[in-house]
């Protein structure tokens, strides 16, 4: 259900082209900072969206509350509000604490809510599909190959899959501003593997020992990435 809930949500953002993503809260996550008033069990509290996602959001108030508390999500400006359910909560150094609440999973409601022009606000609009479809990000784990420009070779996994870019999980730190060619390996009769021209634009270890490589495409085929980021997903 929740899985059907994202797609039909994301074809009314991208009605020409729907392209379906994985159900985290990190395939699709916008910056948004609006005041709204959260109302709880314990009353009524002032809070500020730090992000939002089509079936969630996270928010920054001066209270904790545990995980399983049910709120009510309130933006008078902007229409109704909707439920929600406290899913966890952290503290942050500067006192306050941020709270990651996912939405009830009743579409109608949603669509109704004040969500939906919040999304539409902060950015998705159809018209912008080329640039927002970055944003989509589905998650994976792909054998791939990276080649430096002095030719050494670099093999991984393809992680974190979009249309602008993914990243690369291996044992060796790759400087930002590099240039790379990368190909994943075949997966079937299915799907074409992916490959091309990508940057490196970020580099950072892990605490297994591994690098996570951030990478921006400059040459690739638009539909055979399509094509692997639903076979991502359908795997």
């Amino acid at each position: 259900m929740k899985m059907q809930l994202l797609k039909n949500l994301l074809n009314r953002f991208f009605p020409d082209e729907p392209l379906a993503v994985d159900e985290r809260r990190s395939s699709v996550r916008l910056n948004f900072r609006q005041e709204v008033s959260l109302k709880t069990p314990q009353g009524t509290f002032e809070a500020v969206t730090h992000d939002l996602t089509f079936t969630g959001l996270s928010l920054e108030m001066k209270r904790a509350l545990p995980g399983g508390t049910e709120v009510t999500v309130h933006r008078d400006s902007m229409g109704p509000p909707f439920n929600g359910t406290v899913r966890w909560c952290k503290g942050k150094p500067e006192g306050d604490f941020l709270l990651g609440i996912e939405c009830e999973l009743d579409e109608e409601k949603l669509i109704n809510s004040w969500l939906e022009p919040a999304l539409i606000e902060a950015g998705f609009e159809a018209s912008f599909v080329g640039e927002r479809r970055r944003l989509l990000r589905v998650p994976g784990r792909v054998p791939c190959e990276l080649t430096g420009p002095a030719g050494s070779v670099h093999q991984g996994f393809m992680l974190d899959l979009s249309a602008g870019g993914a990243l690369f999980e291996g044992d060796q730190e790759l400087a930002p501003g590099e240039s790379v060619s990368f190909k994943t390996s075949p997966r079937g009769d299915s799907v074409q593997p992916l490959s091309g021209k990508a940057v490196v634009k970020s580099s950072r270890a892990t605490e297994n020992g591994k690098w996570m490589v951030g990478l921006s495409f400059e040459q690739t085929d638009a539909q055979t990435i399509r094509a692997n980021m639903k076979h991502m997903l359908s795997s």
